[in-house]
């Protein structure tokens, strides 16, 4: 996905461009251009979307249960900790659970960050993703200490999953693609977050647009091609 993106993004500013001047055979061209090349390389932004979001109902559903265990509380759980943080039920009283589990989050947002293709108009994301821990840190020291074991846990496994994928040849034998630089010539300007934001979403609405116009150009063609022909007048037939 990232090999595709500076391209992707490229087409988007074009189309963005010809949008904002008013010329819409070209927008309608890069529009074209821009579908075509999001098959070609079957690219869609809710495929992409799905394994973090069927991630989320696991995480989600692990923190209120450990949570609610803690709050009840289990017995066991009170004796169930190791180390300085025996007490699973309670926050941890010396913060290291908190400093672990945002340092681990930082670091796998960061490896995240650095794996996929670096442009300029993606600086900004960046840096609200290395900021999300700090900002994190506040809410999370209040957590019960079992609930922060396994955001660590979780964090660990993850950075192993991922430092094991960056292998030459784990890569190699999962046929896995690799980073390729990017073009000078999909190079974009530099923008801010929110204008950008701003700017794919409109497009994504033109987009939507577009591909529906088609889609109903699609469906009158086979319905005139197959239906029986319709009946033309030399005059207008619904003036006497």
């Amino acid at each position: 996905m990232s090999n595709y993106m500076p391209q992707l993004q490229f087409l988007q500013s074009k189309f963005g461009e010809a949008r904002r001047t008013g010329n819409a055979v070209e927008a309608s061209r890069y529009a074209s251009e821009i579908m075509v090349f999001m098959k070609e390389h079957n690219i869609s932004p809710i495929k992409n979307a799905l394994l973090p979001m069927s991630q989320a109902p696991v995480f989600i559903s692990f923190f209120l249960g450990l949570r609610a265990m803690a709050k009840v509380p289990v017995e066991s759980m009170k004796y169930g900790g190791i180390g300085w943080a025996t007490d699973l039920t309670i926050p941890d009283p010396y913060y290291v659970l908190p400093v672990i589990a945002c340092g681990t989050l930082y670091i796998v947002l960061k490896i995240g960050a650095e794996s996929g293709v670096k442009l300029e108009n993606m600086k900004m994301v960046g840096y609200f993703l290395r900021a999300l821990p700090i900002i994190a840190f506040p809410f999370c020291m209040n957590f019960p200490s079992a609930v922060l074991y396994y955001w660590c846990t979780t964090n660990f496994c993850t950075l192993a999953f991922v430092s094991i994928l960056k292998l030459q040849p784990v890569r190699q034998y999962f046929k896995l693609p690799t980073q390729q630089p990017v073009d000078p010539k999909f190079l974009l300007p530099k923008k801010s977050f929110v204008a950008g934001i701003k700017e794919a979403y409109e497009d994504q609405k033109i987009l939507a647009a577009v591909e529906d116009r088609r889609r109903i150009d699609e469906i009158r063609f086979q319905k005139y091609g197959t239906g029986p022909i319709p009946r033309t007048y030399s005059y207008d037939p619904t003036k006497p």
